[in-house]
């Protein structure tokens, strides 16, 4: 990506404002707006989320219905085997891509891992601080409940669930529920602008996910449909270039 482009989206992103987001006070005093702690199979992460948390072909395997969220975990975990028997780190429990305390080429081991090995690297470690020390910060879901099936998607948080299935089907000695803190928003209060400040607030946000996200909210402020299904980069191509 040009720099120009990339200084463009970053602009673009830094005037999502608080008029854009709406009255965030006057949202938390909302009596619609309550705090659940939900079923995980309740819980589905946005399928158009511009952060990708799972590798692409996952991803859109997962929300094309074609893997549950354990197999699309067990898919991930099996990539890093191979990826880390390739370079000399195999590994059986997910708990052995934690470094040891007394491991002193931490630092040189982190550099040299693989996009995938740190991913999954970085979910076990939110994984085994959730075990720990619980989950202090909810997820945010929107409430797309349709008559008496109740379902939510994930507006912000959508690493925290996936370390809490990581944590439930794939780390030994799980005493939890099965059950995840939440945020509960009425879908006609749901944001996408409060999204993408909860996107860029984070680290390793790529370029490709920039662009995502400044699509989105092109996408949105020029009134284009928002899909409730995965997709793939030729829908955010749609974005006007009014930038």
């Amino acid at each position: 990506m040009a720099k120009g482009n990339t200084n463009r989206i970053d602009e673009l992103l830094a005037s999502v404002t608080t008029d854009l987001m709406g009255d965030g006070q006057a949202t938390l005093q909302d009596n619609s707006i309550r705090v659940e702690r939900l079923l995980l199979e309740m819980v589905r992460p946005d399928p158009v989320q511009p952060r990708r948390v799972l590798p692409e072909p996952i991803h859109l395997r997962f929300h094309n219905n074609h893997v549950t969220p354990t197999q699309a975990l067990r898919e991930l975990v099996q990539i890093v085997q191979i990826a880390a028997r390739q370079r000399g780190r195999p590994f059986n429990s997910v708990l052995e891509l934690l470094p040891k305390a007394d491991d002193e080429h931490e630092e040189e081991t982190a550099v040299n891992l693989s996009p995938e090995e740190q991913l999954l690297h970085d979910l076990v470690n939110l994984a085994v601080t959730i075990r720990d020390d619980g989950q202090v910060n909810p997820l945010t879901v929107v409430d797309v409940s349709q008559g008496v099936t109740r379902l939510f998607r994930i507006e912000t948080g959508e690493r925290r669930y996936w370390a809490t299935w990581l944590l439930r089907d794939f780390i030994s000695n799980y005493t939890g529920d099965g059950m995840i803190p939440c945020i509960i928003i009425p879908e006609r209060q749901s944001s996408v602008f409060r999204q993408a400040k909860e996107n860029t607030a984070r680290s390793g946000l790529t370029a490709v996910a920039l662009a995502r996200q400044a699509a989105l909210l092109l996408l949105t402020v020029h009134g284009y449909e928002i899909p409730a299904y995965a997709v793939g980069n030729d829908f955010y191509r749609q974005a006007p270039l009014s930038i």
